[in-house]
């Protein structure tokens, strides 16, 4: 091998190269693999070009010079089914998102504009497993028709020399990639194709290895003296997107995160900081500081955004505040002579909705992962978007989510709404309050004689001796999840059909007086606001 790498530790690398490389010389059409050490290619013993036909195994991101790929990723072997391809590679950053993803409406307009103006002939999104943004950044070229060269880590980080061998051998016989295609040695050797020849969409996979060990005494040399830089404190994943990308498109970077601590890493990195940064402004146009001597690789990436007002609000979807009608108000506020939940509280049960995370239950994830990518009103799903999908279906959905059995029932409790305040509670392991102010009251005999029944609170000797007919309103109250007796709570078994129910037996309750009005043009139930 000619011309290695400039770093103190190239004859140990090298050494470790081919190494590797006979001992996976009985994989199948191993023999027509193309080896890069670096930025250097073994067979052909000139440097790397900006493209290469596959199979390929890289030492490092071929790319980078040896010394670069080592600050950031350590020594691990990159297996490129497909080859590498010839194109600018763009890097969507990102840190961590929300639980509720449909707040995030303004890092999706970002993530929608990025994809778009990538250009699908001359660059590739580069998305890596393990990231804030992977699948939404995968699905997005999907959509749009982007190319993707798209990195897979392996599960574990703690393995040997030995054990990388056998990593390769099991990734080259995965059925992520076709290995059928022959390979010739004019191929190798040729120049890749050029960028004209991939179709719009094209996704590329690179498997990613652990790390090497380095450390087997056979080589007859000292371990590599490479030091531990701060940046290889921070996860393998997000060191990876940044180390790939020709042009980092950074959508948010929370101060004091990875993500903050790697830019300032890429700053400060003298091969790295040639590669263009785009910074994007939050919703107020501001852009995060980083560092004041940038050296001109960070560029504020300054966006407005179309929407009229506070993204995730109802209002804003173009509903209008409207007053009520007379009749309209008398309904809202249940005088029926008889009873309502407000005069006669006892007399019926309720069910407390809230703010949803993730997909609808009959909702594929995909699905809703579009409605977020596309910017679809639809992907709403605030308190108020919850109960208005409820009333709109005439449906509860029953849930198993913390019964014991894995029982689906739908939950109610006699807490009255007068009382909500002074029983609402955070629950930290579930991150959100018990009650929030909005849901569905039903009258308490019409849910009684469709099965409903008071939940038993007990320990594990009453679980034991509760039958199995009484066991899904069984309720463990020494779980250390909060739940007393306090809740008095009810359940029913299976979904609750409300629209077949008499409309007289169930009424509606919101928070303000805005969102009544809305809710009243969907549904002939009254609605009520909750006291204050």
């Amino acid at each position: 091998m000619s011309d290695v790498p400039n770093t103190d530790d190239s004859a140990t690398f090298s050494e470790a190269m081919l190494r590797l490389q006979r001992s996976t010389a009985g994989i199948p059409d191993s023999q027509h693999w193309r080896w890069i050490f670096f930025d250097k290619d073994l067979k052909a013993g000139v440097n790397f070009g900006k493209g290469a036909v596959g199979p390929i195994v890289s030492m490092g991101l071929p790319w980078l010079s040896a010394d670069c790929s080592l600050r950031w990723l350590g020594p691990r072997l990159f297996f490129w089914p497909q080859g590498i391809p010839g194109r600018r590679r763009v890097s969507i950053v990102t840190s961590r998102l929300k639980q509720r993803l449909d707040e995030e409406s303004w890092w999706f307009d970002l993530l929608r504009t990025a994809v778009l103006r990538i250009d699908p002939t001359h660059d590739v999104l580069c998305a890596v497993a393990g990231t804030a943004a992977h699948r939404f950044v995968c699905r997005a070229a999907e959509l749009f028709g982007r190319p993707l060269l798209e990195f897979r880590m392996d599960s574990s980080e703690q393995t040997g020399d030995d054990d990388i061998a056998a990593w390769l051998a099991e990734t080259a016989n995965c059925e992520e990639w076709d290995s059928s295609a022959a390979i010739t040695e004019a191929d190798l050797l040729a120049e890749p194709p050029s960028i004209e020849s991939y179709s719009p969409g094209t996704q590329w996979t690179v498997f990613v290895s652990p790390p090497l060990s380095l450390l087997n005494t056979s080589f007859n040399t000292d371990p590599p003296n490479f030091s531990i830089l701060p940046v290889s404190r921070q996860p393998v994943a997000d060191r990876i997107l940044f180390a790939a990308g020709d042009r980092l498109q950074v959508l948010r970077a929370r101060s004091g995160g990875a993500v903050q601590a790697l830019l300032l890493q890429h700053l400060q990195d003298f091969e790295r900081r040639a590669s263009l940064v785009m910074l994007a402004s939050d919703t107020a146009g501001q852009v995060p500081a980083i560092d004041a001597d940038s050296h001109g690789c960070i560029i504020p990436w300054l966006l407005k955004s179309s929407r009229g007002s506070k993204p995730g609000n109802i209002d804003s979807h173009g509903e209008g505040k409207a007053e009520l009608r007379s009749d309209e108000s008398s309904a809202a506020q249940g005088s029926s002579a008889v009873s309502t939940p407000l005069s006669h509280p006892d007399d019926w049960l309720f069910h407390w909705t809230r703010s949803t995370v993730g997909p609808w239950p009959d909702q594929d994830e995909q699905e809703f992962n579009d409605e977020l990518i596309l910017g679809c009103r639809s992907s709403d799903r605030s308190a108020l978007a919850t109960l208005l999908r409820i009333v709109i279906e005439g449906r509860l959905w029953a849930s198993s989510e913390a019964i014991r059995g894995g029982y689906r029932v739908v939950s109610f409790t006699e807490v009255p709404l007068q009382a909500f305040r002074s029983h609402r509670t955070y629950r930290k392991h579930r991150r959100r309050y018990d009650f929030e102010p909005w849901g569905i009251a039903v009258r308490r005999d019409v849910l009684a004689s469709a099965g409903a029944s008071p939940v038993i609170y007990g320990d594990e000797e009453t679980w034991r001796m509760t039958t199995d007919i009484a066991r899904p309103f069984f309720q463990n109250v020494g779980a250390g999840n909060g739940w007393t007796k306090g809740e008095r709570e009810w359940r029913i078994k299976g979904h609750v059909q409300l629209n077949e129910l008499p409309v007289a037996s169930v009424v509606v309750f919101v928070d303000s007086e805005d969102s009544r009005s809305i809710v009243q043009k969907q549904t002939e139930w009254a609605v009520i606001v909750v006291p204050s």
